[in-house]
């Protein structure tokens, strides 16, 4: 079977993860300051705080800038789960928003939204109908592809909104304008990345807070540790969380944040390859020309008018191929269905007939040969349908 994305190790992981073990220093030791160095000198963030994964990464970064019960979240439509239940987590309300072509947050659709949707009290922005505040827009980099930031900054700042880039797939991606370039993650106000083992880099499960902000840093750290203000008497001076990454899987992260390019270069030679080798009935998702993408996932779009993805799915899989969707919509998630949604022109087209093929770090050129050819007896098959 040619799996979907593979982590990739090596002997320097388990060296430095059975190191980490050997010490006796298991749930913190040296790993984690090394791992969140590496990582904030690879960003260039001047903060940068491991979590025990890229959702409780997300749930502090709403924590953060006092999200509650009064608060709403502006969020795309298409994402990961976690990112809508990191909302709920800190018991405020999502609001979804369409997508682009590049299954990214919609800026106009956005715009459109704080326009005739919302109004103004003493600077902040409010929803006219629930009288929330609008505390955050979160912006998901899907598939690794970097959403238009800098529209997207000169919105929230405008309106008093916090940014919130959730890079969860992105490490390794950067956004370009002229001659800036800046990491995702590192132009909101708070970024948030995972090292699921389908990630580009894994620690096994993991996830990293990043912030040039030095209070969000500073809180995000006490809270992590169940808001632990006096060790010795085991005074808690809030409601914190158990969100450590322990020592061991920072080993593991910190090796692997020194492969990190060649597994970018890999995935990008993966994009090209498919590109050459598949036919034209089938449309590879391209990212934008502001985004330098580490092309983390390749998805394909297959032509028919018709949902063919199950038949797709099943196809590749007896031809020993894995292949997945996107994702379902958020909002047709059973408990999401009665949240604001706001005019989802777009989000449902975007993802008809998406797939998700292989690109792991390791694939071989000859497994690339492989789907591809497969592939194009797919889309010769849907084209008689």
């Amino acid at each position: 079977m040619i799996r979907l994305n593979l982590p990739n190790m090596s002997h320097k992981e388990i060296r430095s993860a059975s190191e980490a073990i050997k010490t006796g220093w298991v749930s913190d030791g040296k790993y984690v300051k090394l791992f969140e160095e590496r990582f904030k000198n690879y960003i260039k963030s001047k903060h940068a705080v491991c979590m025990v994964n890229g959702s409780s990464a997300l749930q502090l970064a709403l924590r953060l800038i006092d999200c509650d019960k009064n608060c709403e979240v502006l969020i795309p439509s298409i994402s990961f789960i976690a990112t809508a239940n990191a909302v709920i987590y800190n018991n405020s309300t999502p609001v979804f928003l369409d997508t682009d072509e590049y299954l990214n947050l919609n800026i106009e659709n956005l715009k459109n939204y704080i326009e005739h949707r919302t109004y103004k009290k003493k600077g902040f922005t409010y929803n006219k109908k629930t009288k929330k505040k609008i505390s955050a827009v979160v912006v998901v980099h899907v598939l690794g592809n970097s959403a238009n930031l800098l529209e997207l900054k000169k919105i929230c700042k405008k309106n008093k909104i916090y940014l919130i880039e959730d890079a969860a797939e992105s490490l390794g991606t950067f956004f370009r304008h002229k001659r800036m370039r800046k990491h995702t993650g590192t132009i909101g106000d708070i970024g948030c990345f995972s090292f699921n083992s389908n990630k580009i880099i894994t620690t096994g499960g993991g996830g990293m807070l990043v912030t040039d902000n030095k209070k969000f840093a500073e809180k995000a750290r006490f809270l992590k540790f169940q808001a632990k203000k006096n060790t010795y008497y085991f005074e808690h001076t809030e409601v914190g969380y158990n969100f450590r990454l322990p020592n061991p899987n920072c080993g593991i992260g910190y090796e692997q944040m020194s492969r990190l390019n060649g597994f970018i270069k890999n995935k990008k030679n993966n994009f090209k390859n498919y590109k050459k080798f598949l036919s034209k009935k089938i449309k590879i998702l391209e990212p934008p020309k502001y985004s330098e993408s580490n092309h983390w996932l390749s998805a394909v779009k297959l032509n028919s008018k018709k949902n063919v993805l199950d038949y797709a799915i099943k196809f590749l899989e007896k031809n020993k191929i894995e292949a997945r969707p996107v994702w379902k919509l958020l909002y047709d998630q059973k408990q999401y269905k009665n949240y604001e949604k706001y005019k989802i022109n777009k989000s449902k087209e975007n993802i008809s007939n998406y797939l998700c093929i292989p690109s792991s770090s390791s694939l071989t050129l000859k497994e690339i040969k492989i789907v591809s050819k497969n592939l194009n007896l797919l889309a010769d098959k849907l084209s008689k349908f």
